[in-house]
């Protein structure tokens, strides 16, 4: 492993699917992000799922499933959470959401912008999953107004990590420091929301890719409605060690050990009703992990 820097691996782009199948009236689904399409006529598509996957069960044996393209909306977090570290061996994971059977195969419409359905032609063993290959018979486009998100969109803005079933799996003890000599982050001084020109801001008309300097005079933060006269530029000096200044414990970063969400106090959890600066032992005792819904118990100091 000398010769390999994991971190090389992130630049490799996905985007998070719901892969789903059903057997003997038994449906289950889990969140992907190793689906490529390979050929054009007719449509064949690859599939990558861990053999730990209770859902890879059912493929094998149905030789079926269905892949829902998610979207990057905030509310996303729930079905990742869901669908990415809940078993379907203990839970209905289909339970009070919205979908559709087809053709006695599960497929998720909630928070999806489109949905592809097909059959498996052959399976490859791997080391730790299997590769289907899928004949797709039907494909439908559902949402026009959404942007799909990207496992860099998960990892970055959601603070989410993948799961160690996942293919794209990495111990984040075996990453190298590497700098980040970019500029492109922004702060708001208020609410410590960053403005990445990687990301945009797509709620607000905002594309992926425009720098802080091309914001429009009239944008104000998403969060907080700061203007953009109060944003500072952040200088990440190492993305991978921690600040040299000493910080206060109130300050202190607290990890999930399930998901890898990251709680900030500086940021709080917003939708979760934890406003920016509460320390994560202000907290309330039934809080629970925005993205797989676990309790604080579960979390601990990065």
């Amino acid at each position: 492993m000398d010769n390999i820097d994991l971190n090389a691996l992130f630049k490799m782009t996905y985007g998070l699917y719901v892969i789903s199948s059903a057997f003997n009236n038994k449906c289950s689904g889990f969140v992907g992000n190793a689906v490529m399409q390979l050929s054009p006529d007719p449509v064949r598509i690859a599939v990558c799922s861990s053999k730990n996957n209770f859902t890879t069960e059912l493929i094998q044996k149905s030789n079926k499933l269905s892949v829902s393209i998610l979207n990057n909306n905030n509310s996303t977090k729930e079905i990742i959470g869901k669908f990415g570290y809940k078993s379907g061996k203990e839970i209905d994971k289909f339970a009070g959401l919205n979908y559709f059977l087809d053709d006695g195969i599960p497929v998720l419409k909630q928070n999806a912008i489109a949905w592809l359905t097909g059959e498996v032609v052959e399976s490859i063993e791997l080391d730790s999953h299997f590769l289907f290959i899928v004949l797709i018979n039907k494909c439908e486009f559902a949402d026009y107004s959404s942007q799909p998100i990207t496992y860099e969109y998960y990892r970055d803005v959601f603070k989410g990590v993948s799961p160690k079933n996942a293919p794209t799996y990495i111990d984040h003890s075996l990453l190298k420091n590497i700098e980040d000599v970019s500029n492109d982050i922004w702060v708001c001084d208020l609410c410590k929301y960053e403005y990445n020109q990687n990301f945009g801001d797509p709620d607000s008309g905002i594309p992926a890719g425009t720098k802080f300097e091309d914001l429009p005079d009239d944008w104000v933060c998403p969060v907080c409605a700061r203007s953009k006269g109060e944003f500072s530029q952040k200088n990440k000096k190492n993305i991978n060690k921690l600040n040299n200044t000493i910080m206060d414990s109130r300050n202190e970063i607290w990890v999930c050990e399930i998901c890898g969400y990251e709680y900030d106090p500086t940021v709080g959890d917003v939708d979760g009703g934890i406003a920016p600066g509460t320390a994560f032992e202000d907290i309330p005792d039934d809080w629970m992990c925005p993205i797989c819904g676990v309790g604080k118990s579960d979390f601990k100091r990065k």
